[in-house]
C-alpha cells in the first residue's frame, strides 16, 4: 500500500493520513471532504470541498429559481399573445359587425321606403273608394228620405181632395210601396256607412302594424348591434399584463 502524508482537516483540524495515490479523503471525524493537489513543488496541499459544494448548492438553487423565472415570463409572454391574438380577432369582428350593421340599416331603410309607399298608394285608392262610397251613400240617403217625404205629400192631397175609393186605394199603394222603398234605402245606406267606416278603421290598423314592424325591426337591428359590440369593446378593453 503506498504510504499515507499526514496533514490536518481544514474544517475540525483533525490529523488525516493522505494516501499518495488518492486524489480525495474525507475527515473521518467530521466528514467534511477535501481534495488533494500535488502541485510540481511537490508539497501535497488539501482544498476543503464543502465550499465548493455549498457554492454548487447555491448554484442549483440559482438556476432552478432562473428556471422558475423563465417558466413564469413564459407564461406571461403565452398570456400575452393569447389576448394580443383575441384583441386582433375582437377587432376583426367588431369591423365586419359594423359593416354589417350598415348593411342591415341599409336593406331596412329600403323595406320602409317601400312600405311606405305601398302604404300610400293603398291610402289614395281607399280614398277614392271611400269617396264613391260616400256618394253612394248620399244617394241612399236621398231614396230614404224622399219616399217618406212623398208619401206625406199623397196623404195630405188624399184628405184635402174628393177621389174614389180605387183611387184612394191605389194611392195606398203607393205610399206603401214608397215607404218600403224608403226603408231599404236606408238600411243600405247605414250598410254603406259602416263599410266606409270599416275600411277606414282596417286601413288605419293596418298602418299602425306595418309602423310597429319598422320600429321592432329598427330597435332589434340597434340592439343586436349595440350587445355584440360591448361584448367585443369589453374584450379590446382588456389590459395587456406587462
Amino acid at each position: 500500500m503506498a504510504p499515507a502524508t499526514p496533514l490536518n482537516c481544514q474544517n475540525c483540524a483533525a490529523p488525516l493520513a493522505i494516501p499518495s495515490d488518492q486524489s480525495f479523503v474525507e475527515c473521518a471525524f467530521c466528514n467534511t471532504p477535501h481534495r488533494v493537489e500535488r502541485p510540481e513543488t511537490g508539497v501535497v496541499q488539501l482544498t476543503m470541498l464543502q465550499a465548493a459544494v455549498d457554492q454548487i448548492a447555491t448554484d442549483v438553487k440559482q438556476v432552478a429559481t432562473d428556471v422558475q423565472t423563465v417558466d413564469s415570463t413564459t407564461g406571461k409572454l403565452l398570456e400575452i399573445q393569447r389576448l394580443m391574438a383575441q384583441k386582433d380577432n375582437a377587432k376583426r369582428q367588431l369591423d365586419a359587425l359594423e359593416d354589417e350593421y350598415g348593411a342591415t340599416c341599409d336593406k331596412l331603410a329600403g323595406e320602409f321606403v317601400h312600405t311606405r309607399a305601398s302604404l300610400h298608394a293603398e291610402k289614395k285608392i281607399l280614398r277614392k273608394n271611400l269617396f264613391q262610397a260616400a256618394k253612394i251613400a248620399l244617394m241612399l240617403l236621398v231614396f230614404a228620405v224622399g219616399p217618406f217625404v212623398v208619401t206625406i205629400g199623397i196623404a195630405d192631397f188624399v184628405r184635402a181632395s174628393e177621389v174614389g175609393t180605387n183611387a184612394r186605394h191605389a194611392l195606398a199603394s203607393v205610399v206603401i210601396v214608397l215607404r218600403l222603398v224608403g226603408i231599404v234605402s236606408g238600411l243600405l245606406f247605414a250598410y254603406q256607412v259602416f263599410a266606409i267606416r270599416s275600411k277606414h278603421v282596417e286601413f288605419r290598423t293596418k298602418e299602425a302594424d306595418a309602423e310597429a314592424k319598422m320600429q321592432r325591426q329598427a330597435d332589434d337591428a340597434v340592439s343586436s348591434f349595440r350587445r355584440k359590440t360591448a361584448e367585443l369593446q369589453r374584450i379590446l378593453d382588456t389590459p395587456i399584463p406587462t
